[in-house]
């Protein structure tokens, strides 16, 4: 992302910025069991806060990117997930995260 290059899948992969390529019969199945690592009992809010900072990012100044990050990141961190999920760190425990 810094040095706004694009990568081929072979080398993201390596980078470790690729996990897996779905390339089946039933592309759109694949997709949907992927997905369900996310909500309800996963940071949802999180991941959807990190596409919306790619994805707009991506389309403005370095700065005002960084200050999008910044925002996105304090809306994290003040939400009722992230006290959540540093109690159950703290209380060894599975965090209940409601997505917000």
């Amino acid at each position: 992302m810094i040095e706004g290059k694009n990568l081929d899948f072979a080398t993201a992969h390596d980078r470790g910025l690729i996990t897996r390529v779905l390339d089946g019969d039933d592309f759109a199945a694949e997709v949907h069991a992927f997905a369900r690592f996310c909500p309800p009992n996963k940071a949802s809010r999180a991941v959807g806060l990190i596409k919306r900072s790619v994805q707009t990012g991506a389309e403005l100044p370095l700065e005002v990117g960084w200050a999008l990050e910044r925002e996105l990141q304090a809306r994290l961190f003040s939400s009722e997930d992230a006290k959540a999920g540093l109690q159950a760190y703290l209380d060894k425990a599975k965090p209940t995260l409601q997505g917000g």
